[in-house]
């Protein structure tokens, strides 16, 4: 049987292969030694902490990659790496959420922001990312930077819906899509959108949410609807993780959403909190809803993962496309640490975290860096990786 370090070579130079034609054969090898300073051990992932770890004289030639190269193809070439694994039988879904970094100073035009964190505004940056997944397999589409004061002005929904728009272009046509995203996103715009385009949504609402529950009840918020509810309609679903809800479903006209299959979930059957589920798909099964809501998490643990160890929020610059640039670029080593995971999942037939392959390339950089480097640059590069 082949090594896997072998096989983890080849990954990673058929994921450089692909943006060869992008950049002339300098700025390729900046590309590849930033992507993989990335994916490295090191904590410091800033330009200037990049540049040290390649054993660069100083960061001014990645600062000037960063600057001057526009990066926009590489998510072309991203989006490509993920719609060439498309099982178009199976739901494809896109995952909308937005994310804070906090940050201070002129240098990267800080805005206070809302952190439902700390429960207060703070000095930030806003971020609108997208998320897209089919048969297990996720990687980044697309991200937005949210500015207050930007002119003209576009508001977190338009970017979003910008973003769901470039989505949908990729899809073919009959494909089943679903977007995922929590209460913020779940408006008259979003929805309008989403229906427009014949796909199907699942999110969560508001216990205030209005609707219409009957002639004699008029309007009612879901929480005083709930309230009205038997603890007997509550049916035990067994999830395929293992974990157990309460569900009782009912279809009904929401206010700014329309007409809505929504889905009371319990964690125990006496209890008193109650989540509010929503989805246009009105034969979608309360066990699918839950599932596919949950598997929300996911965009969550990107988010945490793109700034543990992708360096997403190391970005130090004054102009905003070198900051754009340098979140394309942390997006690009976590394609590709999420191909090498498909990659040894595949080989060991055993699911494996993004972590965990971040791991194993780690390993076998330290150990094939000589000849994966040579291959890519037609030479050595000394303390490439540490």
């Amino acid at each position: 049987n082949p090594h896997p370090h072998d096989g983890i070579a080849s990954v990673v130079l058929e994921f450089f292969g692909r943006f060869k034609p992008l950049f002339s054969k300098a700025e390729h090898e900046n590309l590849a030694l930033f992507i993989l300073g990335l994916l490295s051990d090191t904590r410091n992932k800033t330009v200037a902490g990049l540049a040290r770890l390649d054993a660069l004289k100083d960061h001014t030639i990645l600062s000037k990659f960063l600057q001057k190269r526009n990066t926009g193809q590489v998510f072309r070439i991203l989006r490509e790496m993920f719609f060439e694994r498309v099982n178009w039988t199976q739901t494809t879904y896109f995952y909308l959420d937005d994310t804070l970094k906090e940050k201070t100073g002129k240098k990267v035009r800080a805005e206070y922001n809302y952190s439902s964190t700390h429960n207060k505004t703070v000095l930030s940056n806003c971020f609108v990312i997208g998320l897209a997944k089919n048969n297990g397999f996720s990687l980044p589409f697309d991200f937005a930077k949210y500015f207050q004061n930007a002119c003209p002005f576009k508001s977190k929904l338009d970017l979003a819906e910008s973003m769901m728009r470039s989505f949908l272009r990729w899809i073919k046509p009959g494909a089943r899509v679903v977007f995922v995203f929590d209460s913020w996103y779940a408006c008259k715009q979003i929805v309008k959108f989403i229906r427009s385009a014949n796909a199907f949504f699942i999110t969560r609402l508001k216990s205030n949410r209005k609707i219409h529950a009957s002639k004699q009840r008029g309007k009612q918020s879901l929480e005083e609807y709930a309230a009205t509810l038997g603890r007997g309609v509550f049916k035990k679903i067994k999830l395929e993780n293992g974990k157990s809800y309460y569900a009782y479903s009912e279809v009904f006209s929401v206010n700014k959403v329309g007409v809505v299959k929504v889905v009371f979930t319990r964690k125990r059957k006496h209890a008193r909190k109650t989540v509010f589920l929503a989805t246009n798909d009105l034969n979608m099964k309360e066990h699918e809803v839950i599932e596919q809501y949950g598997a929300r998490w996911g965009i969550e643990q990107f988010f945490k993962d793109l700034k543990g160890e992708f360096g997403f929020d190391e970005y130090q610059d004054v102009r905003q496309l070198a900051v754009s640039r340098h979140i394309t670029l942390s997006f690009a080593s976590y394609s590709l640490t999420a191909l090498v995971k498909i990659f040894l999942e595949e080989m060991r037939k055993m699911p494996l975290t993004v972590k965990g392959a971040l791991e194993k390339i780690r390993e076998s950089l330290c150990e094939v860096k000589w000849v994966l480097l040579a291959r890519l640059f037609r030479r050595k590069i000394k303390n490439a990786i540490h």
